[in-house]
């Protein structure tokens, strides 16, 4: 997960959402990729999740947590704004 340190300039935005989302999977103890593939699995309609890596390791790391059983958790998480969401917005 980037660090919030990297998040300049139209990703400012995005610190407070990070932050909130290391917190709570902190609280949870998980790990924030986990805590995000929990949340991904806990959704009821979904039929499939899509990722985007950056390494092997990282790969490895969500099959890996895609095979793990979570807790049912509660995510009243921060959410990011709805522009942020689309990569077409990320020109700076």
């Amino acid at each position: 997960m980037q660090a919030e340190s990297e998040l300049t300039g139209i990703f400012e935005s995005l610190k407070p959402v990070v932050l909130d989302l290391k917190s709570a999977a902190n609280s949870s103890n998980l790990e924030p990729l986990e805590y995000c593939l929990a949340y991904a699995k806990s959704i009821p309609w979904s039929s499939g999740i899509t990722f985007g890596v950056q390494s092997k390791s990282e790969l490895i790391g969500i099959i890996s947590g895609l095979q793990r059983n979570y807790p049912r958790l509660e995510f009243n998480n921060l959410k990011a704004d709805s522009q942020m969401v689309d990569p077409r917005n990320w020109m700076s």
